[in-house]
């Protein structure tokens, strides 16, 4: 059987605190690619100090142009194994999870990309999303925020990723919604951009914004669990500013999408009378979350 050499590439800027807990998570991987982007602390030599002879500290070689997927491309392009990991400098690897990414890409020989599943350091919410990727098979990233792969092939997942959360993403609380308002100003009918920007403003609180782009998008996309997913923070809104018709019709077209979604049935339970509610709630528990973008922890 051919072996095949398992890259990862992080980028990283200023995580002294956390690069190790990453490295160290994927330390049996063939090679480590970290590519900082602009660190100014003590990060390079944090990974100097774990003397892992895999790891290759790429420093001043790359600018930063507000754009995820070109600086894990250009990461990508530093590695010279036949399959890429991408990780980010605060999150990390369960400790099962280089033996099962091994052996994943070793069953799946035609594959070019493959989920792991993702899951929150704080939160028991998680999701599946394409980390693994066959290099020179013609995959790129996409998004210059919310990043993906530009093909997704299906399959089973290997890996588990814990996302953690880095205290320097408060030295720039502005960065997402800059990104995603410059690639909404460039692409205005990209779903995918209308549902990160209309779920950043839904964030914040303003809904004034965030009911329109999230209307646009259960209008034009063709991704189903997108558009369910979009449904239901309109439910949201519409919920909180004492919408309730609007809102329950919003929750319903989501459950129309996806009936084992069920956070939405549990919110239908909230925006119903108790008669009804209590209906809503034996429904989730038989829900199975399949199809379904993210699965959280219902508020």
């Amino acid at each position: 059987m051919l072996l095949m050499k398992l890259s990862v590439a992080i980028i990283c800027k200023n995580e002294e605190k956390l690069i190790q807990r990453a490295v160290l998570s994927v330390q049996h991987a063939d090679e480590i690619v970290i590519l900082d982007t602009g660190s100014t602390d003590s990060t390079e030599s944090v990974v100097a100090a774990l003397n892992l002879p895999q790891v290759k500290f790429i420093k001043d070689s790359y600018v930063w142009k507000d754009d995820f997927a070109d600086a894990r491309n250009a990461a990508m392009d530093c590695c010279s194994g036949d399959w890429c990991l991408l990780l980010d400098a605060d999150d990390f690897m369960t400790a099962d999870s280089i033996p099962e990414i091994r052996a994943a890409i070793a069953a799946m020989p035609a594959a070019r990309t493959i989920d792991c599943k993702i899951l929150h350091e704080k939160s028991p919410d998680f999701y599946f999303y394409p980390k693994l990727i066959r290099l020179n098979a013609g995959v790129r990233m996409v998004g210059a925020c919310h990043e993906v792969t530009s093909v997704r092939d299906a399959g089973p997942h290997a890996g588990t990723m814990i996302l953690g959360y880095s205290e320097n993403h408060q030295t720039d609380t502005g960065r997402v919604l800059r990104i995603m308002g410059q690639m909404y100003a460039a692409d205005p009918a990209n779903s995918r951009t209308l549902y990160y920007l209309g779920r950043e403003h839904y964030y914040r609180k303003d809904d004034a914004k965030a009911i329109p782009l999230l209307e646009a998008c259960v209008k034009c996309s063709t991704f189903l669990s997108e558009r369910a997913d979009a449904y239901l923070y309109l439910a949201r809104i519409f919920w909180r500013t004492q919408r309730g018709c609007d809102a329950r019709a919003a929750c319903m077209n989501a459950l129309i999408i996806n009936a084992n979604f069920r956070e939405a049935l549990l919110f239908m339970a909230t925006l119903s009378f108790e008669h009804n509610a209590v209906r809503w709630r034996e429904f989730a528990e038989h829900a199975t979350n399949e199809h379904v973008l993210f699965v959280r922890n219902p508020p």
